[in-house]
C-alpha cells in the first residue's frame, strides 16, 4: 500500500512540475529538499530502485536547476553566509559548520573588506569555542585554502580579542595534529604583534 501511495505521490508531483514550467519564462522552479521528518516517514528498505525513466527525469531536473541544493554543501570561498551560520550558532556547532565556515577563507577574499574583518573576528570565536575541530579541519587540508586561514590567524582585525584565552584553548587540545602547530604559530605571530 505504501509503495501505490510512494508511485502515486511521485508520479502526481513530476506531473504538477512540469504542468508548471513556461517555456518562455527565463525563472526556474525549485523543488526544495525533504526536511528530516519526512525523510524519517520513508521505510527506505521497501523502496525499489528508480526506473531508468526516472533517473533520466531526475537528470533533466538537475541539469535544469530545479533541484535546490543545500548552499553550504559546497566549499565556497568568501561565502559571508557560512560567517553568518558560525556566529548565529555559536553554542552548537558541529564539523560541517565549521568546514564550511573555514572554507570560505581564501585568497580570493583578501580584497573584501566586509568578509575579511566580519569572518575575522567570528574565527576567534570560532577558535575558542572549538579548537579540536578547527585543528582537525586544518589538519585534514582537503578543500581548505590553510595559509589564508593561518594568515587570517596571525593578524587579528582588532585589538579587542583575547588571543592569550584562545591561544590557552588550542594548547589544551591533545591532539597530536600539524594543525595545531600552525595554528599556535600563528596565534604567537598575532600575540607579539599586539604588544
Amino acid at each position: 500500500m505504501r509503495r501505490v501511495f510512494l508511485i502515486a505521490f511521485i508520479i502526481c508531483s513530476c506531473s504538477y512540475l512540469f504542468s508548471c514550467t513556461d517555456n518562455k519564462s527565463s525563472s526556474k522552479e525549485v523543488v526544495s529538499k525533504p526536511d528530516a521528518v519526512e525523510l524519517n516517514m520513508i521505510d527506505s528498505t521497501q523502496l525499489e530502485p528508480l526506473t531508468e525513466e526516472e533517473e533520466a527525469e531526475y537528470a533533466e531536473l538537475s541539469l535544469q536547476g530545479a533541484i535546490d541544493d543545500d548552499p553550504l554543501d559546497v566549499c565556497e570561498r568568501c561565502n559571508i553566509k557560512s560567517v553568518v551560520n558560525a556566529k548565529t550558532n555559536i553554542k552548537q556547532l558541529d564539523e560541517h559548520a565549521i568546514h564550511n565556515f573555514l572554507c570560505g577563507f581564501g585568497i580570493e577574499c583578501v580584497n573584501n573588506a566586509e568578509y575579511s574583518a566580519y569572518s575575522n573576528e567570528v574565527f576567534f570565536m570560532v577558535l575558542k569555542g572549538y579548537p579540536d575541530l578547527v585543528i582537525n579541519e586544518v589538519s585534514v587540508e582537503a578543500d581548505l585554502d590553510v595559509n589564508s586561514i593561518i594568515a587570517a590567524l596571525s593578524t587579528p582585525v582588532h585589538d579587542g580579542i583575547d588571543l592569550e584565552a584562545v591561544y590557552s584553548s588550542v594548547e589544551r587540545v591533545t591532539a597530536d595534529q600539524r594543525g595545531k602547530e600552525k595554528i599556535l604559530k600563528a596565534l604567537t605571530i598575532a600575540i607579539k604583534r599586539n604588544e
